[in-house]
């Protein structure tokens, strides 16, 4: 490892609080989360495709410090990115381990998560506080912000449409008629077999596509590899057949993540790359 967070961003003395909405919790944010040593669900090491897509200042919610990985001696914490389960790794001193410089950090205890949705109404202005900087910017009228979490002063959002978190304040004295909250909808409750059928809709569009590909290499008249979607007990699946291929398709898998999560929106389900295989735990 290249380094550590410093001794104030020490796990020691966090809590592992639950991250439902309305409970307290510990986050840690971080400039560039890529610098962190994280590993997925199933304990395989992100590579560097899956962890630079992880957005600047993304809140990383603590679970439960001070674990171990599978292996039965590797330090680690267990975390949260956008609702979906991660492993940070520690140094033996209880700091998080860095491959790189992570540029600014903070960890901020027993806040309070949320999950909703902030619309600037048009009678008023909203300001976006930039995390490390302390800048701020005018949020245009009609702008929506999702709400992380908020301490007793600030709350912390995400704008989709600037692709950037930041500081808001929402307290009743801080002009409350230009914003109000729209809760989120709630999650829809679908069955194993319609997950499985949402993920094979995008399986067999990656499949057309590889079928297409190979026909205008002139290579059609083998056996095309193409990604198959199964069920087994409470875990969906989705890896390339034939498996010796399962190497040189690692990308095509990442590539399939974003038209995974969209095809699940809603569901509260999030698919995990790990051993050459996209993963989907069911609820």
């Amino acid at each position: 490892m290249r380094g550590a967070l410093g001794p104030a961003l020490l796990a020691a003395g966090l809590s592992a609080a639950a991250a439902g909405v309305g409970a307290p919790a510990d986050v840690l944010i971080v400039q560039r989360p890529s610098a962190l040593v994280l590993f997925d669900t199933y304990q395989q090491r992100l590579d560097s495709a899956r962890a630079a897509s992880l957005p600047p200042f993304v809140p990383i919610v603590l679970l439960r410090l001070h674990d171990v990985m599978g292996d039965g001696f590797t330090p680690c914490a267990a975390v949260a990115i956008d609702g979906a389960p991660f492993y940070l790794q520690e140094e033996s001193s209880g700091a998080f381990a860095t491959s790189a410089p992570c540029g600014y950090t903070a960890v901020f205890r027993g806040v309070t998560m949320r999950e909703d949705t902030v619309i600037l109404l048009s009678g008023g202005a909203l300001r976006l506080r930039s995390p490390s900087s302390g800048e701020s910017s005018v949020v245009a009228p009609g702008t929506r912000a999702l709400r992380v979490f908020e301490t007793k002063r600030e709350t912390y959002v995400r704008v989709p449409s600037a692709g950037m978190f930041g500081w808001v304040v929402l307290s009743p004295g801080g002009r409350p008629a230009a914003w109000r909250i729209q809760p989120a909808a709630p999650r829809a409750e679908v069955s194993a077999d319609d997950v499985l059928r949402r993920v094979r809709g995008v399986t067999e569009s990656a499949n057309r596509t590889l079928r297409r590909l190979y026909d205008a290499l002139g290579a059609g008249k083998g056996t095309i590899p193409s990604f198959r979607a199964v069920r087994s007990g409470r875990e969906i699946s989705c890896a390339v057949v034939p498996s010796s291929l399962t190497g040189e398709f690692t990308g095509s898998l990442l590539a399939m993540l974003p038209a995974l999560e969209r095809a699940l929106g809603g569901t509260g389900l999030h698919p995990e790359i790990g051993g050459g295989a996209i993963h989907i735990l069911l609820p």
